[in-house]
């Protein structure tokens, strides 16, 4: 697992997950709230300090439901539920699904991916996998176990952890596959094959 020959782009490359990074840090947390997909929430013009999202548009829809949110990937409304529901929340379910986090990264531009020092792929995968598993959180790995000459186990992989409710699971699949469905991940799409996911 340190070994290192070359660029990994799985383990080493590091990037902003952007919009893919809503789930995590805005919309599974506040499922673990109580907040379901059809909470109504606002996409009007919201401002923070300095600090004012904007949705790719530059328009906004008003009062919609949180399905609608993330199946048209709003910015703003993002930004307002991980407001209302507190960043520490949104901050503390990525650290749940195996992101190492900063504390620069403890602010609103969380709930749109905007990280000190981003991310790689395979973290992004373990974290996904989990609301296909569940709830159950399972840090990526390739190695199962390792064995001395005497049979004696010497390294053993992590087991998994449930990191949130089965409603949260539910309601991330419902939310998931409206992306896909109908909705900005709609080139995602697959006939005959439940598909769920995040541009």
């Amino acid at each position: 697992y340190v070994a290192k020959r070359g660029f990994n782009r799985a383990t080493q490359l590091s990037r902003q997950p952007g919009s893919a990074f809503k789930p995590i840090a805005v919309y599974a947390p506040a499922f673990e709230l109580g907040y379901s997909p059809n909470s109504m929430i606002f996409d009007t013009p919201f401002r923070v300090g300095a600090y004012e999202p904007r949705n790719s548009d530059g328009g906004f829809y008003g009062q919609i439901s949180v399905r609608t949110a993330l199946q048209w990937s709003r910015n703003v409304a993002a930004v307002r539920l991980l407001n209302e529901i507190g960043v520490d929340k949104g901050y503390e379910m990525a650290s749940r699904l195996g992101f190492n986090l900063s504390d620069e990264d403890r602010c609103l531009p969380l709930g749109l991916g905007g990280l000190t020092k981003g991310v790689s792929p395979l973290q992004m995968s373990g974290a996904y996998s989990a609301f296909a598993n569940q709830g159950v959180y399972i840090k990526p790995y390739s190695i199962k176990y390792i064995e001395n000459p005497g049979g004696q186990v010497i390294y053993k992989r992590q087991e998994g952890v449930t990191v949130m409710k089965a409603s949260t699971v539910e309601a991330m699949k419902d939310v998931l596959s409206a992306a896909v469905r109908a909705g900005t991940g709609y080139r995602a799409g697959l006939r005959g094959v439940e598909v769920a996911g995040k541009t």
